[in-house]
């Protein structure tokens, strides 16, 4: 039988994995944000491809407005995190392809992109 009266382990409340699983969530939205507003892409081979984005006047402005919000938000990123989003994100640019050029491991890349993402929903979320 389980016992109840019995510490839990840090992190292992049902509270905790809903925080855990909010902030995993806000984090992907986050990411679908910033992909919502890049102009360039990459096909399946590196090729640049221009995104459609036949808006009407209104949805001009709003996606300008929005594009403007984010590029700032990203500029207040420490240098690093901030490259890795601007040029995945908004350059289309593939994410090993940014990390090879920065320097940096996959793994540390990956890291560094969760940290980027946090920091971004937090101030995104303020605004």
């Amino acid at each position: 039988a389980d016992d109840l009266s019995a510490p839990q382990a840090p992190g292992s409340t049902r509270a905790d994995a809903d925080d855990a699983l909010a902030d995993h969530l806000a984090g992907m939205a986050t990411a679908m944000a910033i992909g919502l507003v890049a102009t360039t892409g990459f096909g399946e081979e590196g090729e640049a491809a221009a995104i459609d984005q036949a808006d009407s006047p209104e949805e001009a402005a709003a996606r300008s407005e929005l594009q403007s919000i984010v590029r700032d938000t990203i500029a207040g990123l420490p240098q690093e995190e901030a490259e890795l989003v601007r040029r995945h994100y908004l350059a289309g640019e593939r994410f090993d392809r940014v990390a090879q050029d920065l320097g940096l491991s996959k793994s540390w890349a990956s890291r560094l992109h969760t940290r980027a993402m946090g920091r971004l929903t937090k101030r995104l979320r303020g605004l």
